[in-house]
């Protein structure tokens, strides 16, 4: 194959317009107002954005999205994953990526899940534990102990036992 000799002026607009960074991006009124679609269509071209939670100023996603949409509200991220229409995942880096994406990575979950079985498998007796002791201490509430652990929601933060906000990752 033969090299097509390209400027470095050449790779470094093309790169720059890869990344939405040279032509503005369209106002939300030409996405008929909606707000969330306009923030879809650029994680859709960047094909996906880093998270970053380190922040000196703001988290890295709402930083990257901000430099491309002016008036970016980071709230609009949150609402994107609280609707599953994008997902965070670990793609070379933590990033969120649009769920039409989400088939792609099958084949490597499938590998993380066979890689990761025997492992997971052997905590299986401290997750029992766990679960049993806090059916024990009556710190999952009933009407949260419908699953097979027994547990699965906190419930609320007041009556006669006060449920901690840990109960709610292991329950």
């Amino acid at each position: 194959m033969k090299a097509i000799p390209v400027s470095k002026r050449a790779v470094r607009r093309y790169l720059l317009d890869k990344q939405l960074l040279l032509e503005p991006i369209p106002s939300v009124q030409d996405f008929g107002g909606d707000e969330q679609e306009r923030v879809m269509e650029v994680i859709r071209q960047l094909e996906c954005v880093q998270i970053d939670p380190v922040s000196a100023v703001r988290p890295n996603q709402h930083l990257v999205l901000a430099a491309r949409l002016p008036g970016y509200q980071p709230g609009v991220m949150n609402e994107l994953l609280r609707e599953r229409k994008v997902f965070e995942y670990f793609a070379n880096a933590a990033c969120v990526i649009p769920m039409a994406d989400y088939p792609i990575f099958e084949p490597t979950r499938a590998g993380m899940r066979e890689r990761t079985a025997a492992s997971i498998e052997a905590l299986r007796p401290v997750v029992d534990q766990v679960l049993g002791k806090l059916r024990a201490e009556d710190l999952c509430p009933p009407k949260h102990s419908n699953r097979k652990s027994g547990c699965t929601a906190i419930g609320t933060m007041t009556g006669p036992k006060q449920r901690r906000p840990l109960t709610r990752s292991i329950c």
